[in-house]
């Protein structure tokens, strides 16, 4: 690692270390932590402070172990939630979702878990659901020189009517194509397309 790396590993560490979750490890190679947005109540970054970006980081496999490593916490906090974690409501964690979607640039390397509750809805309608949550929250530091609070709220609402928009945009198409009975696709388009995924990516992976 070098000494630039070294220090901004260094200044992130220094902002996040108040959320950092206390846990019985020596190893200090990862952190568990709560995002400064979390989307519902037991949502957690696992973040590598060997690399950043996202997978394809070098630093991440400079030590064979470490992303097993990760790996194993993930397990571990993920059966944790599992055997104790509930929501407000009393309602059971009975999946967490592992994301990582890396769009944050120059942040860290890192997991989202998201524990998905009995009732909620699933698959990428709960991730649907919780990126509108996560968006929702004001966070002081994100506020730009000479806003006042009331401005911050008023700059939040904007950005949320223009993620709702884009929503409403692709349903849209959807239900276009519902109506015009274009929605349902035929069995061999999807055979079609799956031989066509199959090529494309083992022909880049020679």
């Amino acid at each position: 690692m070098s000494e630039t790396t070294s220090d901004w590993v260094l200044d992130w560490q220094n902002k996040l270390r108040p959320r950092k979750i206390k846990r019985d490890c020596k190893n200090e190679s990862y952190w568990v932590i709560v995002p400064d947005k979390p989307a519902n109540s037991g949502h957690l970054l696992v973040i590598s402070w060997k690399g950043y970006g996202d997978i394809t980081d070098e630093g991440l496999f400079e030590d064979e172990n470490h992303m097993q490593e990760i790996m194993e916490v993930i397990r571990d906090v993920t059966r944790k939630m599992q055997d104790f974690l509930t929501d407000s409501e009393g309602n059971k964690c009975v999946r967490v979702y592992v994301v990582s979607e890396c769009e944050t640039k120059n942040f860290p390397f890192h997991f989202h878990l998201i524990p998905r509750f009995e009732g909620d809805e699933t698959g990428h309608m709960f991730l649907f659901e919780k990126e509108f949550e996560e968006a929702r929250w004001i966070v002081e530091k994100d506020r730009k020189e000479g806003m006042t609070e009331e401005d911050q709220k008023e700059d939040k609402i904007r950005k949320g009517n223009h993620k709702i928009k884009t929503a409403e945009g692709i349903l849209n198409d959807h239900k276009k194509l519902l109506s015009s009975n274009k929605w349902a696709r035929p069995n061999e388009e999807r055979e079609k397309f799956i031989e066509e995924i199959k090529a494309t990516i083992e022909k880049i992976s020679q």
